[in-house]
């Protein structure tokens, strides 16, 4: 059987709940960490299907391991091996399908904040509308021509999107506690973006955290659920 390839950026962004999901769904992941200068794979045809995590990097900088992993992306899309991106991940999926990765006009988002489904009978994820999900950005994409728009939110208007059987999100599906407390120590990081309506202190985006996140996981099965049914075991 197949593995699946999974793309991180940097050491506070791991695969978190998909991992959880994986390997209770018997799925094998291979870690590729191209920030640390590790060897990333030449063809993804070996692999069942790519999930492309967060960074704090834009998609704009053209960093030769994330180039590299656009063209893994464009070799998926052809192949029909399933992609699966999250924040960045999303981003770079949008810009390989042909969309933009721009500042997001209603400024940074960071914390938990509710979407809203564009279609409640969308088979990814159904009537989302009032779930908390945890954000940390200030770009977003654009739509790429083709592309299904799933969800939005008050502070950007492209949360998610669908194109066929690949899914691009630009908030943290993948949030799990270790994360979320490594995150709670990024103090500095959230400071040049206080005064922005979409951020939260962390204070406030630690309250009731586990709530939300129980919230978050049971979305993300069925997220994961769906698209692992287009596998390539």
């Amino acid at each position: 059987m197949k593995g699946i390839a999974v793309f991180q950026h940097y050491p506070g962004e791991g695969p978190g709940y998909f991992a959880r999901f994986a390997e209770r769904a018997h799925l094998k992941l291979h870690l590729f960490q191209g920030h640390l200068g590790e060897t990333l794979p030449a063809s993804i045809a070996e692999y069942a299907g790519m999930v492309v995590l967060g960074g704090p990097m834009s998609a704009n900088d053209r960093l030769p391991f994330v180039e590299h992993e656009k063209a893994l992306i464009a070799e998926a899309i052809a192949l029909d091996i399933p992609v699966i991106g999250h924040c960045l991940g999303g981003q770079l999926l949008a810009e390989v399908l042909g969309g933009t990765v721009c500042a997001n006009p209603n400024g940074a988002e960071i914390g938990w904040h509710p979407v809203r489904a564009a279609d409640a009978a969308n088979p990814w994820f159904g009537d989302a509308t009032g779930t908390e999900l945890m954000h940390w950005h200030s770009e977003y994409f654009t739509l790429p021509d083709g592309a299904t728009l799933l969800l939005d939110s008050a502070h950007c208007p492209h949360q998610a999107f669908s194109h066929g059987i690949h899914l691009g999100m630009q908030f943290h599906l993948e949030m799990d506690e270790a994360m979320l407390s490594h995150w709670s120590e990024c103090v500095d990081e959230i400071a040049p973006y206080a005064e922005h309506p979409g951020v939260q202190a962390i204070e406030a985006m630690l309250a009731h955290s586990e709530s939300k996140l129980i919230a978050s996981n049971a979305l993300a099965d069925r997220v994961y659920r769906t698209w692992a049914r287009a596998l390539k075991l």
